[in-house]
């Protein structure tokens, strides 16, 4: 469950009256936690690691998407790579607008409620399924080797793709319609559910969030890890038997194969050690009855603190292939360090030209003079 789920279920539990944001004579009552120093280090300790999260995503996707350009070798699992870190990049450009808008209070009507709880919702999920996608695609190279070229094409990668797009999509369709805004005890623009939507998206919307957000993949993830690590074993034992006969080529074309199956192992297992924790934590939450201002705050305190390592998971991708993966972190490396040295080259070659310029004048002054010294001795010794 992402944080604007959390913001829906949370205001309408809310003992507070409400009207519409342009009604002018609403009257907001106390909310006690808002006199608490530690809600209120919270609430911007929460704004500071989203920002933070927001910058280390844009950074990773980024250079995953160049990096993964500069290779150009683009197979299925590069594209899978790629649509992962533009997933991963516009939703933390959604959730940065969204933090943006609720530090600065900014008024907005339905309409751009729900489109943003669309956003915020649907692109975590859809970055999840890619990542199941990628393990099941190392699934198959590694138990089905012969029929890896015939499955695991571009086109087949594309349809998988647009599949689970519009899957999710249309799971998330119902934010379009379900949700409006209100005002808080604390006088900020928050969504929630309708009055006629309240019971579906309180009582049967958390479950299917955690378990196509979470629940489903981590699933998902651990039977195909366990198959592919069954596999590698079974791989490694054929490979030492035959490695006598095998050539150079061959021996590194199967190192980089157990590199991407290495990373994309890594890469599963961080997922299941920060998603599930907030999956826990919401799916507890529903059932626990908050009685005092301590309990709602030491659960404000849980709730910032799962959320942050559900939210980390989206930026470590590119710093998995950066640990990983070798020839990954060589490109990046690569391309990296010379747009630092541009700069210098640009500096040295003007440089270089500058002095081959003073060089030639100064050559082309001593050719002058011992030609005019040899003119001027050959007549001399005419006379």
């Amino acid at each position: 469950m992402d944080n604007a789920t959390w913001d829906m279920i949370s205001t309408t539990n809310e003992t507070f009256n409400f009207t519409t944001p342009w009604d002018q004579t609403t009257v907001y009552q106390y909310d006690p936690l808002l006199s608490s120093a530690k809600y209120w280090i919270t609430y911007y300790v929460s704004a500071i690691s989203n920002y933070s999260i927001f910058v280390l995503t844009i950074f990773g996707s980024m250079s995953t998407i160049i990096t993964m350009t500069k290779l150009k070798v683009f197979y299925s699992t590069s594209i899978y790579m790629i649509t992962l870190a533009a997933t991963d990049l516009f939703s933390a450009m959604t959730k940065a607008i969204r933090q943006t808008r609720k530090l600065l209070n900014i008024p907005y009507g339905d309409v751009g409620c729900r489109i943003e709880q669309f956003i915020v919702m649907t692109m975590p999920e859809v970055s999840n399924w890619i990542i199941v996608c990628v393990t099941v695609e190392r699934y198959i190279a590694i138990r089905h080797p012969l029929k890896v070229t015939t499955i695991c094409t571009k086109r087949n990668t594309a349809i998988v793709l647009i599949s689970v797009f519009v899957f999710f999509v249309t799971l998330n369709a119902h934010y379009l319609q379900t949700i409006i805004v209100i005002i808080g005890l604390d006088g900020q623009y928050k969504c929630s559910a309708g009055d006629q939507y309240l019971y579906f998206l309180m009582m049967i919307l958390p479950y299917m969030e955690e378990f196509f957000y979470s629940i489903g993949p981590c699933i998902i993830l651990f039977v195909l890890n366990i198959g592919i690590i069954i596999g590698l074993k079974n791989s490694n034992r054929m490979k030492k038997e035959l490695s006598q006969n095998v050539s150079e080529n061959v021996k590194e074309k199967r190192r980089q194969n157990i590199q991407l199956t290495r990373m994309l192992l890594c890469l599963s297992m961080m997922f299941f050690l920060f998603s599930m924790p907030a999956s826990i934590f919401f799916i507890v939450q529903q059932y626990v009855v908050q009685l005092n201002d301590n309990e709602r705050l030491d659960h404000a305190i849980g709730y910032v603190f799962v959320t942050f390592f559900s939210d980390l998971n989206q930026c470590m991708n590119f710093f998995v292939y950066i640990i990983t993966g070798r020839r990954f972190r060589e490109e990046f490396m690569k391309w990296f360090c010379c747009q630092g040295s541009a700069r210098r080259k640009g500096k040295m070659s003007r440089s270089r030209v500058n002095t081959l310029k003073m060089y030639t004048m100064s050559d082309m002054k001593s050719v002058s003079t011992a030609y005019t010294n040899e003119a001027f001795s050959g007549d001399n010794e005419t006379k």
